[in-house]
């Protein structure tokens, strides 16, 4: 049998038994290299990809050994098994180091060597694999944030495009009749016409509200401002409060903790927006008339939970929507987990795990 994928350099610094080696390993099917000199090999090793190196350590220290089999893993990423006619006590010295993969006695035992070298190589070819799925996974992840980034970015663009729409089309003609109706004041006032200079005072103050109002909503759209003026507990309650007075027959239970304002921005808005979005979907969707809200901060990480008794629905079929989605991809770029629990006829459930930076860190104690 050819093993035309394995391919393996031997070390030693004794001629006939690296031929022996050589010779056996070569027949039962696997690609081999020998050396005899130390620069050889390393110089070998640094240039070629091995997969499995056989290192006779006799006429090395110690000291040496360990120098060079830290070399060959942390360096080439190559392991090794130590082929030695030492005592067992010496070798274990060495066979606690990450790279070694197994003992060979001399006088070489060529059962001994074959058992080895399997046992060696199945154990490599499980570590490579392991890599090989991890670099996948990682490739996935990488791939997934690229485009949460892609759209995020293409989000903020839109949104930026609707508010320069909406800043053009509200403000702006509002801005426009009021110069027009500002040169009528000061005409009408001129005339002396009294009547006439109220009546366009009044639409002045309207124009002006409007104004403020066209504003107030272009700041909603980047931050609420309930956000500041009584922080994110203080918005949180906010907002189940709204609920509860547009859905009376919803019983509401709350736990949110007062150490939120601790929160920094931009992790605040972030947790605000996810609490906002479930109790919008209940709103929308549910017809719960029991609803759970929790929201915890300790030891830095912030637990969402909202649960209502719902109409629910298949968590494992359904299509997400947009905000949903958005909640989701959020979670994971700052570091944390979502997990949508649901179940037709009996509810939903929503748990967030969110480690945050907190401006004053609130430390709460584990038991």
């Amino acid at each position: 049998m050819e093993h035309k994928a394995i391919n393996i350099v031997i070390y030693d610094n004794v001629p006939e038994v690296g031929h022996i080696l050589q010779q056996f390993i070569t027949n039962i099917g696997y690609q081999t290299t020998l050396h005899f000199e130390m620069p050889d090999l390393l110089s070998d090793v640094e240039n070629n990809p091995f997969d499995l190196l056989i290192f006779d350590i006799d006429h090395l220290s110690d000291e040496e050994v360990i120098q060079y089999t830290t070399t060959f893993i942390n360096r080439f990423k190559l392991p090794y098994i130590i082929s030695s006619t030492s005592t067992e006590s010496r070798i274990i010295n060495f066979s606690q180091q990450p790279g070694y993969r197994g003992l060979i006695f001399r006088p070489i035992d060529l059962d001994n060597v074959k058992n080895t070298l399997e046992r060696a190589l199945d154990f490599t070819s499980q570590l490579k694999s392991t890599i090989g799925q991890s670099l996948e996974a990682l490739a996935s992840s990488l791939i997934q944030n690229r485009e949460f980034l892609q759209r995020k970015l293409l989000e903020e663009a839109e949104q930026k495009r609707q508010m320069t729409r909406y800043l053009h089309d509200e403000a702006s003609s509002i801005i426009v009749k009021l110069k027009s109706n500002l040169y009528l004041l000061f005409r009408s006032a001129q005339k002396g016409d009294l009547t006439k200079v109220e009546e366009l005072y009044e639409t002045q103050l309207e124009q002006f509200s409007q104004i403020e109002n066209a504003l107030r909503q272009v700041q909603l759209e980047l931050r609420p401002a309930i956000l500041d003026s009584a922080g994110l507990e203080g918005a949180i309650n906010a907002t189940i409060n709204e609920y509860v007075r547009t859905h009376y027959y919803s019983k509401v239970h709350t736990d949110v903790d007062v150490n939120l304002d601790s929160i920094a921005s931009p992790y605040d808005l972030f947790i605000y927006h996810i609490v906002k979005e479930c109790v919008l979907n209940i709103w929308k969707h549910s017809r719960a008339t029991e609803v759970t809200v929790r929201v915890e901060l300790a030891n830095a990480v912030v637990h969402i939970e909202v649960i209502d008794n719902g109409s629910g629905f298949d968590s494992n079929k359904v299509i997400y929507g947009h905000g949903l989605i958005s909640m989701r991809e959020e979670t994971i770029s700052l570091g944390g987990e979502l997990q949508i629990t649901s179940v037709p006829d009996e509810g939903t459930t929503v748990q967030v795990k969110l480690p945050i930076v907190v401006s004053n860190p609130v430390l709460t104690p584990v038991y």
